[in-house]
């Protein structure tokens, strides 16, 4: 009799043992928050691996919590391998990494590879290093950070403020038109979402727009597009309530503004949630943010429901 006890007794006790283990390799790679964050938004890397590890190295020793890769990382072939090589070097575990593909990822040019494979094999890709927010580069994708919520589209989807737009002069009339020909889709985030997270443009800022939202394009840190901007990446810092893009070269700021908190959400409906077109249309229609709903309705009907280019 006692030595069943000590039998049951002994696999009580190594039961406990390993799940207290597990316990402890899944908190490694929890996306429980931190009191405040601090968020590095990264974009338009193209394969530079020099400035993509000087980079989330940056994080590393500067305290970012969160993640949010905005895309054009690499080309689809080596972006599972390339990922792979970068995301420990910042030390922000997967579950607070925010991933979205860029028109590099998606690889629409590509005659060999339907878009929906495309975009099915880049969202299988994100999801073994994060949050996969959105599965194609002209998609909105919202989700949340400490009860704030952010939108996201790696290619701007509605007009946006000439300051992230590359000077006409410096790229030339056919990148102008490519940075911008998506904005005419007039597509806008919900309400409740006063952050808006671009990129594609490689011209960096952060605005705030005649919608109230404040508008942040992390820039590239790999190749300009603009003479008088400079390769870097953006963090957003609750605990000191600024928002600033960084240089990647000297780490030094390129811009820094004040940043008011809102009002957090606790429902948590929008952790990693994709955002479909025709949910960011009608829901802002609603809410008089789309410009002209009529015309975005008509649009959604021809269409089958789906927007293409």
């Amino acid at each position: 009799m006692k030595m069943v006890l000590r039998r049951i007794f002994g696999l009580a006790l190594l039961t406990l043992v390993f799940a207290r283990a597990y316990a402890k390799d899944e908190s490694l790679d929890s996306a429980s928050e931190p009191k405040f964050a601090k968020i590095a938004v990264i974009s338009d890397g193209h394969g530079n691996r020099a400035r993509w590890e000087a980079s989330l190295r940056w994080c590393a020793a500067n305290g970012v919590t969160h993640i949010v890769s905005m895309g054009d990382v690499a080309g689809l072939s080596e972006l599972e391998s390339f990922l792979a090589q970068m995301a420990p070097l910042s030390g922000v575990p997967k579950g607070r990494t925010f991933l979205v593909p860029g028109n590099h990822e998606i690889d629409p040019g590509n005659e060999t590879r339907k878009l929906s494979e495309s975009k099915r094999l880049v969202t299988e890709v994100h999801e073994k290093f994060g949050h996969a927010v959105t599965d194609d580069f002209r998609s909105l994708g919202i989700f949340e950070i400490n009860g704030i919520r952010y939108s996201a589209s790696h290619a701007p989807i509605r007009p946006v403020p000439e300051e992230i737009l590359p000077d006409l002069h410096y790229s030339g009339v056919a990148m102008r038109y490519h940075a911008a020909r998506h904005t005419a889709r007039h597509i806008y985030p919900p309400n409740e979402v006063v952050h808006e997270l671009v990129a594609h443009t490689h011209k960096g800022g952060i605005v705030r727009t005649n919608l109230n939202t404040i508008l942040i394009n992390s820039g590239t840190i790999s190749d300009l597009r603009d003479a008088k901007d400079r390769p870097g990446f953006a963090v957003l810092d609750e605990a000191a309530r600024t928002m600033s893009r960084i240089d990647v070269e000297t780490f030094k700021p390129l811009q820094s503004v004040a940043w008011n908190l809102p009002v957090r959400m606790t429902d948590g409906s929008y952790n990693g949630r994709v955002l479909t077109d025709c949910e960011a249309v009608f829901g802002s229609a609603a809410s008089g943010r789309v410009l002209d709903p009529v015309r975005m309705y008509d649009a959604i009907e021809s269409s089958g429901g789906q927007f293409h280019n």
